[in-house]
């Protein structure tokens, strides 16, 4: 059958209603196609000091925590498989190191961040570091047991409480490990490695920790079992690859840190895509927490130096870690008298707060590599502050807020220090949520800056960079007096004094 279909003149008289909206409808789509393909024959343009954003690095929370922090940024870079903002251009002054133009703002040479990287590999090379392979291999299992207990305490509260990678049974193999220690065990590395990084987190004075090298005995024994760890193919040969890249962490070594997180990630990949543990096995759920803290740890070294991604973000469709009961370590009680914990230990390293905080964090991390970027391209090209995304992902952050527990809110408009969250977990989520307001409100700053003028609108989201900044700087320069670990690496979580007094230099030297 053959049906002929007559369409009608839009203005005759036997149009019906409908037939009426599918004309202006189709108006509407010859319209928005006009402009797309006007769009698209445009040259872009090669970023001057106009309004344009960066390539998106990977954040964080976002740390040992965030990077410095990973919400004053983009999380992974735009071409390198990251989900960017989509906004072309390189020379937006995102506050991050590697950011050019905010180092040229700064006063600062625009190769800082470049600086840094050779620096660090430079002294790496004149320490003679590669000599410790070998050196002491076994010197460790002559120690008394009283510094082992301290410092595996110490791991537990400052160290496992950010990053769960150990299952509650780790206790009895951690016992096993140095009771009976086999000179070429993976487990042996990986209790030599916790009570190195126990040992540092251990001391009152992280600047003495920092030269002083407590535990290094315990490290140069790991360093000479890491052939077995890049041999191996099991959850503890990559909770070693983990923890070698935490312990460059605290030493303030972040290259050295991304080297061993990048292995680590290959690793979790190659396990992952080849389904190595049974689904549900306790090894599986191991492996996904694995996965997550590499996630965390990869991006929040990579937003500051601009290294190479792992790919790692293609499978953040993982399943999330569950929430079975995660390690944590108690010491007796007399063990614990010579131990040096936080006023806040027991409730900030419970089992269930830190796989509370864990989860939290991932989500916060997902938001952060999704999009921060409150920018968008007009018909002509240019590069302007885009308030309805900015209020989109102000709606997505305070989504995240409402979904918190009880025992990881806090208040939302901090006035002073009493504002500020007593949890160590609960203050570095407030410190993440005001930096994650201020990165989407800056580029209405930096545009007012641009163009000497602003009108009603954006003098409104300029109001809340500012609020959203002073909360912050309360935030982070509270952190330091309840965390000992916050004083470790670049991240915002381990330097919030350093990191608000660099902000606040900005501040000054921008207004």
């Amino acid at each position: 059958m053959l049906l002929v279909s007559t369409e009608k003149n839009p203005g005759s008289r036997g149009q019906s209603k409908l037939e009426l909206d599918i004309a202006d409808i189709r108006t509407r789509l010859g319209q928005i196609t006009d402009l797309l393909v006007a769009s698209q024959s445009q040259p872009r343009r090669s970023p001057d000091h106009q309004f344009p954003s960066q390539e998106t690095p990977a954040s964080a929370s976002g740390s040992f925590g965030a990077a410095i922090p990973s919400a004053f940024a983009p999380s992974s870079p735009v071409g390198r498989g990251g989900h960017g903002s989509g906004v072309d251009g390189s020379e937006f002054p995102f506050m991050i190191i590697q950011s050019r133009p905010m180092m040229d703002i700064l006063g600062l040479s625009p190769d800082t961040a470049q600086w840094l990287v050779n620096a660090e590999r430079a002294a790496a090379e004149s320490s003679g570091m590669q000599q410790s392979f070998g050196a002491g291999a076994l010197r460790m299992f002559m120690l008394q047991s009283q510094p082992i207990t301290a410092a595996l305490a110490a791991f537990s509260e400052h160290v496992h409480t950010w990053y769960p990678l150990f299952s509650a049974d780790f206790t009895e193999a951690f016992s096993s490990s140095i009771s009976e220690p086999n000179p070429h065990s993976v487990q042996s590395c990986l209790a030599m490695l916790v009570v190195a990084i126990g040992s540092l987190a251990n001391h009152r004075d992280t600047n003495a920790a920092l030269h002083e090298r407590p535990g290094q005995a315990y490290y140069e024994a790991a360093v000479a079992l890491l052939p077995a760890a890049l041999q191996g193919y099991s959850l503890p040969s990559l909770q070693c690859l983990v923890l070698f890249a935490l312990y460059q962490l605290c030493l303030i070594r972040p290259c050295q840190a991304h080297d061993y997180i990048t292995i680590a990630s290959f690793r979790a990949q190659n396990m992952l895509r080849s389904r190595t543990f049974p689904e549900g096995s306790k090894e599986d759920e191991g492996l996904r927490r694995a996965f997550w803290v590499i996630l965390l740890v990869e991006s929040e070294i990579a937003v500051q130096l601009d290294l190479p991604h792992s790919g790692i973000w293609a499978y953040e469709d993982i399943a999330l870690p569950a929430t079975t009961e995660a390690w944590h370590f108690a010491p007796p009680l007399a063990d614990a008298e010579i131990t040096e914990t936080s006023p806040h230990s027991q409730s900030c390293t419970s089992s269930d707060s830190v796989l509370v905080y864990f989860l939290a964090e991932i989500a916060m991390r997902r938001m952060l590599q999704r999009c921060t970027t409150s920018v968008n391209m007009s018909a002509g090209g240019q590069l302007l502050y885009a308030p309805v995304i900015a209020q989109e992902l102000e709606l997505q952050l305070n989504e995240w807020y409402k979904c918190l527990p009880v025992a990881l809110r806090f208040h939302m408009s901090p006035t002073s220090r009493e504002d500020v969250a007593e949890l160590p977990a609960a203050q570095f989520l407030q410190t993440q949520y005001f930096a994650c307001k201020a990165s989407i409100y800056w580029p209405a700053v930096y545009q007012a800056m641009e163009l000497s003028a602003a009108y009603d609108e954006l003098l409104q989201f300029c109001n809340k960079f500012f609020d959203s900044f002073v909360s912050f700087a309360l935030a982070a320069s509270a952190a330091v007096k309840t965390c000992l670990v916050n004083s470790w690496t670049l991240n915002s979580r381990l330097e919030p004094p350093r990191l608000a007094r660099f902000y606040q230099d900005m501040l000054l030297k921008i207004f």
